[in-house]
């Protein structure tokens, strides 16, 4: 399988108060881990996932992302496109940033929850109710159920196709001062065919030199339902 590392093309790169670092390499045809980042009217939203589909889905992706007022109606139109293209199934997790940066709206479908870090602590965000991937009895009408979790200044989510135990391994006890760090940690110790994606609310008036090593050293992972 030929394997290959690409930059999503939707980052935004002036963005000053999200830091973005992401890394994905995947075969280069329909199969594999998908990633895309967009900035809409209604806030950053992202898409990670693991498909067979995985070209009918980013496509889908970038054509509705700006359109879809919800990010449930959103995930409704990948579904439709990965009927329509008579697809396969696919494992995804879509986000949504509020404009404010205040709140990150989720809708996992079968996918790896993502790690939520802050202050030293690092936890899963696993969903409340286990959903099929997109693809296996998805609901009539596209009624997809989303939760909200609060964003507090310097918090970092971590998005990543699999690999979540090991992720928690490689990030124990080391110092990470930016997303950048996070992801040149973990891709070196993953499969090829894998997606990172680490964004993180800067906070303007914290003095990263301010903060005590010991807040800046990541604890073994303990998986907690958020």
């Amino acid at each position: 399988m030929s394997v290959r590392t690409e930059e999503a093309p939707d980052v935004a790169p002036d963005a000053t108060t999200l830091t973005t670092a992401l890394t994905c390499a995947a075969d280069p045809g329909t199969a594999g881990s998908l990633l895309a980042v967009q900035e809409t009217p209604f806030g950053t939203r992202v898409l990670i996932g693991d498909a067979r589909g995985r070209a009918v889905v980013l496509r889908a992706f970038r054509a509705a992302a700006g359109q879809a007022s919800t990010l449930d109606d959103l995930v409704g139109r990948l579904g439709y496109a990965l009927r329509h293209a008579s697809a396969d199934f696919t494992a995804l997790l879509a986000a949504q940033f509020s404009p404010d940066l205040t709140t990150v709206q989720l809708l996992n479908l079968g996918h790896p929850p993502p790690l939520f870090l802050h202050c030293g602590v690092a936890r899963a965000l696993r969903p409340a109710r286990r959903l099929p991937p997109l693809g296996l009895g998805d609901p009539a009408g596209h009624a997809y159920a989303t939760e909200t979790v609060r964003l507090p200044a310097g918090a970092t989510l971590l998005f990543l196709t699999d690999g979540v135990d090991e992720a928690g391994a490689r990030l124990s006890g080391r110092r990470l001062g930016s997303p950048q760090d996070m992801v040149r940690v973990l891709r070196g110790g993953l499969a090829h065919d894998v997606a990172l994606l680490a964004m993180r609310r800067d906070d303007p008036e914290q003095d990263e030199q301010a903060v005590p090593p010991s807040a800046r050293r990541w604890p073994t992972l303990r998986m907690r339902r958020s």
